[in-house]
Formats: structure tokens, sequence, C-alpha cells
């Protein structure tokens, strides 16, 4: 699991702007000072907790109306090697790390007691190669899927198709059968998909 901090509202204020003589341009947004303070940081309750979940091939698949939805082939292996990626060291050190580079601090934070696979991942066959991943648009715009992404396909042979959207469309696709696993932050959406 990953965690990244909710929006905060920092406090933003200008510098005190000094009146220009009538002859010279106005200041450039270049010009202008932004002083910012951290209100509030390290609370559990700001914390966005993302939870990855397979779906399970043997679940009462519906549509969107509550309908039956029948022929419904999840990709159990895939869901499996995917989620063991997410949850190994490696991909947890590098969402960890994602971000301190370019903007010189985290965008993800790791849970201290996230779990840690440490099993083999199996390579993907030519039946299991393409999963479907349903999952929210700030994983994905944030780029951080476009960062995980790579090293897991490169590493173990699967390509990974990533359906973007808000935590209830990525579950509603996943109670439609048209995901193999999710990635998405809502406990209470989640607990309930889940049962």
């Amino acid at each position: 699991e990953t965690a990244a901090p909710a929006t905060e509202a920092p406090v933003v204020t200008e510098a005190p702007a000094t009146e220009a003589p009538a002859t010279e341009a106005p200041e450039t947004e270049a010009a202008l000072v932004v002083d910012t303070c951290i209100l509030k940081e390290a609370d559990n309750d700001m914390l966005n907790t993302y939870s990855v979940i397979a779906v399970n091939p043997e679940a009462p698949f519906v549509d969107a109306d509550g309908n039956a939805v029948a022929d419904v082939a999840v990709n159990t292996a895939g869901a499996d090697a995917f989620y063991q990626f997410l949850v190994s060291q490696e991909a947890l050190d590098m969402a960890g790390a994602y971000g301190v580079a370019e903007y010189g601090s985290n965008l993800f934070y790791v849970k201290e007691d996230a779990p840690v696979y440490t099993g083999e991942i199996a390579a993907a066959t030519e039946e299991t190669k393409t999963i479907r991943l349903s999952t929210t648009t700030s994983v994905k715009d944030s780029g951080l899927l476009g960062y995980l992404l790579p090293a897991f396909e490169a590493a173990y042979g699967y390509t990974v198709e990533v359906q973007s959207a808000g935590t209830g469309k990525a579950i509603a696709a996943a109670k439609a059968g048209n995901a193999d696993l999710i990635l998405v932050h809502s406990k209470s959406q989640e607990e309930a998909f889940i049962a």
C-alpha cells in the first residue's frame, strides 16, 4: 500500500507590494515572492491510503443496472503477479522515492506496516500476459503508474491495460468483470466491494 497526504491548503501570501513609479512596467510573475507555511502534516486523517485488490473470478458479476453478466474471464495469474510486484520491496522503494528527484519531496509514502511480498513472481504466459487494471486518476495522472509499469512489464513480460476513473467507477468496472484487479483509495467502498 502507498499513501499520499491529502491536498493541503497552505497559507499563501504575496510579498508586500511596493508602489512602482508610473513609468515602470508592472511586476512580472517571476518577481512575486510567495511565502508558505505547513499548517498540518503527518496526520493519519490526512493520509489517502491506496489498496490493490484482485478480482475474485467466482464473484457474481453484474452490469450497471444490476443484471448478471456471463462469460467473464478474470486473469487471476496476471492479477496475482502485478499485486505481488506492487507490494514487493522493489516497487515499494520505487513508489516511496517517486517525485523526490524532480520535485524535491515525496509524492507518495509507503506505510511502515505495509505488507511486503518476498516470494517469486510468475512470468507472463501467452494466456496471462494482458492484465486489466482499473484505478483512480491520481496514480495515473501523477505519473506513478507510468514510473512503475515499465519495470514490471520488462521484468515479467506482462502488458498492463490501465482504465483510469474515480474509485466508484474503478470498482464498478471490476463488478462487471472488466478488470482483473483494482488500485483504489476509499476504504468504505473497498470494504463494500469485497463483501
